[in-house]
């Protein structure tokens, strides 16, 4: 019976610490809550990545537009200031893939926002100008000051779609062309060889490289990998050993072949070279 009364009243005790003990957490993690909620922004921090220089806009737009948000949330209480709301906000920003907002213990305001990163850059027969990255997202075109625009490739000539046409990429000629950019900034070598792409009158697409007198007609991005391999060997075969400005225009539209026109400046009459590439 003794034995049983000081099991019991050890239980009695162990229930009474364990009560004490959530009845403090709790009233710390309210303590906490209610100071939290009522301490003073001290100070903006504002991180934009990815960090190489080339942005959109600037930390001073991103602080302008908080400030149009909700004010200067310097010196004001967080519980006056609605983080999900400017978070929000922000998030439909057409240059920005990402947004967090939070305020750390210390008063700071902390923004953190991820930009879109642009494959292409589209000059339309409208002039508009906007770019468009991998995901075919839309991007205007928001000129920094002292920060020069993202160096890829420039789309111009017959494109037809308009920038307020919708958020995608969503014609014919601007989902070839997307396609084209993404398979060369992929490539170290074509990367640092294309800065131009060119769709004429009849939808095809032509490159226009940093090195020559040429354009290389690809027509759409169709067997676009193979297309790329023959202009490789077709470099490294042909153009190398000749020249460059040789020819004035090199075709790979054709299966496993390519037709090059020579320069007037070689010959008295432009005469097409068809070149066979071996299959592998």
């Amino acid at each position: 019976m003794q034995l049983f009364k000081r099991i019991s009243g050890s239980r009695t005790w162990l229930l009474i610490v364990i009560v004490m003990a959530v009845i403090i957490i709790g009233i710390i993690w309210g303590s906490l809550q209610f100071s939290g909620k009522n301490r003073t922004i001290t100070a903006l921090q504002i991180t934009m990545k990815p960090d190489t220089g080339n942005y959109f806009i600037s930390k001073q737009d991103v602080s302008d537009m908080v400030v149009k948000i909700s004010g200067n949330p310097i010196g004001k209480p967080l519980s006056k200031i609605n983080l999900a709301r400017m978070e929000s906000i922000l998030r439909k920003w057409p240059y920005l893939e990402k947004v967090q907002v939070f305020a750390g213990l210390d008063g700071v305001l902390k923004i953190q926002v991820v930009q879109r990163i642009p494959v292409l850059r589209v000059m339309n027969n409208s002039f508009e100008t906007f770019f468009i990255d991998s995901t075919g997202t839309k991007i205007p075109y928001h000129p920094v000051p002292g920060i020069a625009p993202p160096d890829v490739i420039v789309a111009n000539g017959n494109i037809t779609e308009k920038f307020n046409d919708s958020n995608k990429v969503h014609s014919k000629e601007l989902t070839e062309l997307l396609a084209v950019a993404k398979f060369i900034r992929n490539n170290s070598v074509w990367n640092a060889q294309f800065e131009q792409c060119y769709v004429d009158n009849y939808g095809d697409i032509i490159l226009i490289p940093r090195i020559g007198k040429h354009s290389i007609v690809i027509g759409s991005s169709e067997n676009l990998p193979q297309k790329m391999e023959n202009l490789r060997v077709f470099y490294e075969k042909g153009l190398r050993n000749i020249g460059w400005d040789t020819y004035s225009s090199i075709s790979l539209k054709f299966q496993d072949q390519v037709v090059a026109t020579r320069n007037a400046k070689q010959t008295e009459h432009k005469t097409k070279e068809h070149v066979q590439i071996p299959q592998h």
